[in-house]
């Protein structure tokens, strides 16, 4: 054999170190993982890796405990952290934050709080907000309960949604928009009055509720007086980047004195919604309305909007966001 057939020989071998490597380096993570899921608060965090494990697309790592999810043009993070407060109940163990730092190619047309109020109207799983430090932000967050919670069936979908899609629902919406292109999906919603129907009935006594084949309407009692909120489902809008589904809002029926205040008081909710250890999965965003009253509005793409038994869930987390953020802003403003 000579030299040459020796050196032909060399790419083999340096194909098994790396075929040893990449093993070791698997071995290394699956025990990082073991890891991870003894001190996470009983919150299987890498259930949500798995489900980017297409490498040719996404890049996940970890940066100590917290779940680096790469998707061009985002980074994001998954973080599970101890609540600052403890639940009524003593069974809040853990919140799941997912959070997306806006990058600089989107500051453009991100200046002020109007410009973050109108780009969450199409918020989808995070809303835009401008944290304590100046940063902008797409954030989410998820309550673990040690009893009660469906891992599988509703928290594991919504956050894995809320990582790809929280941030291309409002900043490549709005970038698709800005550069005059047409929507990257249109269709229509998977949603028929047979589901609304069923949302219908799955709902607890004493939330009047009406349906149509367009979408459903629902009223919830407010902590104090006779006023009530309403929730709406409407199958119509098409997000301009997730395509059609459903547009679900929760609206109060208070105003504010100034629209300034209605902006603030919506920009402080979504922050203050990160934090929160209530139920209620903060999955889309607080905006102002124009007449300085509130809403809160997420969409759901026709992924979740399957999944009805997710829908009939957030309409009863409604009524305790209706609880949590009128003591939230009482004396505020």
């Amino acid at each position: 054999m000579g030299i040459l057939d020796v050196l032909r020989k060399k790419p083999k071998v340096a194909e098994m170190a790396e075929a040893m490597e990449t093993a070791h380096v698997a071995r290394r993570k699956m025990v990082k993982h073991r890891n991870i899921v003894n001190r996470l608060r009983g919150v299987p965090i890498p259930d949500i890796e798995h489900c980017f494990g297409d490498q040719r697309v996404f890049k996940t790592d970890y940066d100590g405990d917290v779940l680096v999810i790469n998707h061009e043009p985002f980074t994001t993070r998954v973080e599970v952290v101890a609540p600052q407060l403890i639940h009524e109940d003593g069974k809040a163990a853990a919140l799941i934050q997912v959070t997306t730092v806006v990058g600089k190619g989107f500051d453009s047309y991100i200046q002020s709080d109007a410009d973050i109020n109108a780009l969450n109207a199409d918020a989808a799983g995070g809303a835009l907000i401008r944290a304590k430090d100046g940063r902008l932000l797409v954030g989410s967050r998820f309550t673990w309960f040690w009893e009660g919670n469906v891992w599988q069936d509703e928290l594991m979908p919504l956050i894995v949604e809320a990582a790809l899609n929280g941030p291309r629902s409002i900043l490549l919406a709005e970038k698709h928009r800005r550069g005059g292109l047409p929507p990257r999906f249109s269709g229509l919603s998977a949603l028929s009055s047979h589901e609304f129907s069923t949302i219908r009935e799955a709902l607890p006594e004493g939330i009047a509720c009406t349906v149509d084949d367009m979408g459903l309407f629902a009223e919830l009692a407010m902590p104090f007086g006779d006023k009530t909120a309403l929730v709406q489902f409407d199958k119509n809008p098409i997000n301009p980047y997730l395509g059609p589904g459903v547009k679900a809002k929760m609206t109060l029926p208070n105003r504010l004195e100034s629209l300034e205040k209605s902006l603030s008081a919506a920009n402080y909710l979504n922050r203050m919604e990160m934090s929160s250890v209530s139920q209620a999965w903060h999955y889309g965003a607080w905006v102002a309305r124009e007449n300085f009253g509130l809403s809160y509005t997420c969409f759901f793409p026709n992924s979740i909007c399957g999944n009805v038994p997710i829908l009939s869930r957030w309409i009863d987390l409604m009524q305790q966001r209706v609880q949590w953020v009128t003591h939230e802003m009482m004396g505020k403003f």
